[in-house]
């Protein structure tokens, strides 16, 4: 999990290569994502140059969740839990959040 600035086509391709710097080996990664309109392979052609957007898109498999299906209360419990467990109360700052969803995913 990282916590970002902001939800953008950037973020989200800036997200995908982390995704393929954490499994070198894997030949593909199969992401399961909702509907976000910046949640789409082009978002690389945005972060990236399009000789490495290019490399980085043949590494996924992209599944999308149906719109009105069992697997978006699964994304859902997963908030809620960090929700009740680590943000109890208001976090001030970018800092602090990052803070304690790194104690959070550790405990």
């Amino acid at each position: 999990m990282w916590v970002t600035d902001r939800r953008t086509s950037v973020d989200y391709g800036q997200a995908l290569e982390r995704l393929v710097a954490a499994y070198p080996h894997a030949e593909k990664i199969v992401v399961v994502q909702d509907h976000l309109s910046t949640q789409s392979k082009a978002a690389l052609y945005q972060a990236f140059s399009p000789q490495k957007a290019h490399f980085l898109a043949q590494r996924f498999e992209v599944h999308f969740t149906p719109k009105h299906g069992s697997w978006l209360n699964i994304q859902g419990l997963e908030w809620s839990a960090l929700a009740r467990q680590a943000l109890k109360e208001r976090v001030g700052n970018k800092a602090a959040l990052v803070k304690a969803v790194d104690h959070w995913l550790t405990r």
